[in-house]
């Protein structure tokens, strides 16, 4: 979200009509990640969380 809304400053407008420009609390997430070859894809697998109030 830091990136794709650059810093805030670009918020972003998700399908149902809200914007954010962070993450809040309760809010899932999960990332996945890949390197592709000259005829190879490595997967690093995927992580997920969820954020909690502090």
């Amino acid at each position: 979200m830091l990136e794709l809304a650059w810093r805030g400053a670009n918020p972003l407008k998700f399908p149902n009509g809200e914007t954010r420009k962070w993450l809040e609390d309760d809010d899932t997430l999960q990332i996945t990640g890949w390197c592709d070859g000259d005829g190879y894809r490595i997967g690093f697998g995927e992580v997920g969380g969820q954020i909690v109030p502090a």
